[in-house]
């Protein structure tokens, strides 16, 4: 029986990563029924998690002192070792190479602590989301990656009370697009992926939605001037919103992003696009994912790569008629599913 009966959680990634961590969250759920665990991790999709009901609290990194960890000589007592106080474990999948914070917290903690940074799954074989399951063999867990995670919602989409993980029947199928990414390396043209919007909407009679977060202001320009039929463009959504319009969309493509990422992970059938990331460690994971890596020399390259990239041949690699027709086998293969 385990004895951990308050369990705080340390993750500090961004939505692609919180999405591959989903896998290991559950399973430490499931492995920790009647513990309390909160998670201190990235306000931009904590709201996400609230709704998954996997964990009991969360807790924006912003509003903890973690820079105090950080410091040569860390004061004691401390606001940071005030929280964790209460805890009997802390698992943290956020840490430096120096490893400056996992001293601070194994000086400030009463309880157990396990660090596992980000940073080192780049050392690890497979997949990321293998390698967050994998951390918790130290805590007596050996669980096996099981296939593709489902995002767990638990609530009601809206008062209406509409399920949040399928489309109005009555609606027009739609495509979504997300055309851009954490990296400007990582982004195919935005003239091709209109180019596949209307290629959708010729063939398929689709109505197109194009998702514009705060890394896509650049690309706000170009969009608000295309003139296509069917064609609409959403900017800035809340993380929970940006979820339940994918969850209701019959098909999204999109470059390597965390948008990519949970759209799979919510069960959308997805067309990837990727150049200079590693599939093997980075793809989306899902039933009906499609992944087009681009083709070059140097690719994949990583972030170092990504970093001196001066154009992304990569990308260039794929073209509009790959698209399509991946659309295409695609939606076969649900229609045949049938």
């Amino acid at each position: 029986m385990r004895t951990d009966h308050r369990i705080c959680i340390f993750l500090s990634g961004a939505l692609g990563d919180f999405v591959n961590a989903l896998p290991a969250l559950s399973v430490l759920r499931q492995s920790y029924l009647s513990s309390f665990i909160e998670l201190v991790g990235n306000p931009s999709w904590l709201p996400l998690l609230e709704e998954a009901r996997i964990v009991d609290q969360v807790r924006s990194q912003e509003v903890l002192p973690l820079s105090a960890a950080f410091q040569k000589s860390l004061p004691c007592p401390n606001p940071l070792a005030r929280f964790l106080e209460p805890f009997d474990l802390v698992l943290s999948w956020f840490g430096d190479p120096e490893g400056l914070w996992e001293r601070a917290l194994q000086k400030t903690c009463r309880g157990r602590v396990h660090v596992f940074p980000l940073h080192r799954c780049r050392a690890y074989p497979g997949h990321v989301s293998e390698y967050f399951l994998s951390t918790l063999r130290d805590l007596g867990i050996h669980e096996p990656f099981r296939g593709p995670f489902r995002f767990p919602w638990q609530k009601p989409a809206d008062p209406e009370g509409k399920n949040p993980g399928r489309a109005d029947p009555e609606d027009p199928p739609r495509l979504c697009i997300h055309p851009g990414s954490g990296s400007p390396a990582k982004n195919w043209m935005q003239e091709r992926f209109l180019e596949v919007a209307r290629g959708v909407r010729q063939r398929w009679n689709f109505e197109v939605t194009v998702l514009l977060g705060p890394a896509e202001k650049r690309q706000q320009g170009f969009w608000a001037e295309a003139d296509s039929p069917g064609l609409s463009v959403v900017s800035d959504l809340p993380i929970v919103a940006l979820a339940r319009i994918l969850s209701g969309t019959k098909l999204y493509v999109g470059n390597d992003s965390g948008v990519t990422h949970l759209a799979s992970c919510l069960g959308v059938p997805v067309v990837a696009l990727f150049g200079p990331t590693d599939t093997a460690r980075w793809a989306p994971r899902g039933e009906h994912v499609c992944i087009l890596q681009g083709k070059a020399a140097c690719a994949p390259c990583g972030e170092p790569g990504q970093a001196k990239c001066a154009g992304p041949e990569c990308m260039l690699a794929i073209e509009t008629g790959q698209v399509l027709e991946a659309v295409e086998r695609i939606l076969c293969g649900i229609n045949q599913a049938r």
